[in-house]
């Protein structure tokens, strides 16, 4: 169990998980103010009797009423926690209604839901309010194999209308291979294109983000996040294996028609990828293909040192978006 806590953009170190545990109070502390705090456990394989109202690990959840809100209250050895009360704003959506089946080497299937926060979060002497924060729940079951995760580029988005009544959520697990759901009008529908673009600091930073999802309906959202104002990176090792590294965030997105929106994003590299290929434009991308990689998900890491070697043309269209073609 993870539970993460940031305040302002902290770009390293990439293994802030094992530093901030470290640090005093577990908190890792920069000298302009901006912290993470992070606590991590790992118990024996356990279900609970009882799924309505249940503790684990110093997290205890309770459900208040079934798909509809639930409340969750954490406490660490220090006094660090939080207590939210949570309401979903839309059915929990899976990713088997969508036109793309999950990778298998991601999961066995996976839902995601927008959702409210309400109560307070402590961290150290300091106690913040939150008042209807917005947020993106999901739940993933089966297994997963951190070894190809490694290899596997990684993006999401997630934001929604201020009173819950619109939502959208995309992930790019592979490049090009996108799931998730556009929720608009009270009809969800599946993710079918994504188009995007994005600038990269020094430090494989991301802003200037802009993004146009258009569902199996036909359905368009377009939204632009100039940059992130709380950044945590990401990196180091999972399970025994070398994993990727990157950064996830929250941020204020500018979406056309539904004005400002909070939301998240994310995005995680290969390990191959480098700061100073994403700064110069030369990032190489490997596009998933479930068919070619499904079953032999190793091949997919030999595309990638391979195509490291040989390269993708990354281009962009009159509107800015990326386009992806082999050279």
């Amino acid at each position: 169990m993870h539970v993460i806590i940031q305040k302002g953009v902290v770009e390293r170190p990439l293994d802030i998980i094992d530093v901030a545990m470290a640090s005093p109070n577990h908190v890792y502390r920069q000298e302009d103010g901006a912290w993470v705090y992070a606590y991590r456990t790992s118990v024996p394989d356990e279900i609970p009797d009882d799924l309505d109202d249940y503790n684990f690990a110093g997290l205890r959840v309770v459900r208040t009423e079934p798909l509809k809100s639930v409340e969750f209250t954490f406490r660490d050895e220090f006094g660090n926690g939080f207590e939210i009360a949570g309401m979903y704003t839309m059915p929990p959506y899976s990713y088997a209604d969508g036109p793309r089946p999950v990778p298998e080497y991601f999961a066995d299937n996976r839902y995601h839901r927008s959702w409210e926060a309400n109560g307070t979060v402590t961290v150290g002497d300091q106690t913040f309010e939150v008042l209807a924060a917005p947020g993106d729940s999901d739940h993933s079951w089966g297994t997963r194999d951190s070894g190809m995760m490694a290899w596997v580029h990684d993006r999401m988005w997630a934001f929604q209308k201020s009173d819950g009544s619109a939502s959208v959520h995309v992930l790019e697990q592979g490049d090009g291979y996108f799931l998730g759901y556009v929720n608009l009008d009270g009809k969800v529908s599946g993710v079918d294109v994504v188009e995007y673009s994005c600038d990269y600091s020094e430090t494989g930073l991301f802003s200037n983000e802009k993004l146009k999802v258009t569902d199996v309906e036909g359905r368009t959202v377009s939204a632009y996040l100039d940059r992130m104002y709380a950044v945590q990176a990401n990196g180091g090792r999972m399970c025994g294996f070398e994993v990727g590294w990157g950064y996830q965030g929250v941020g204020t997105y500018q979406v056309d028609g539904w004005g400002e929106c909070e939301g998240i994003s994310v995005e995680a590299f290969s390990a191959g990828t480098t700061p100073e290929e994403l700064y110069a434009g030369t990032y190489l991308r490997t596009p998933w293909d479930p068919q070619a990689y499904s079953r032999d998900p190793a091949a997919y890491r030999r595309d990638v040192e391979e195509n490291q070697k040989t390269g993708y043309l990354k281009t962009t269209t009159e509107d800015g978006y990326v386009q992806i073609s082999s050279k």
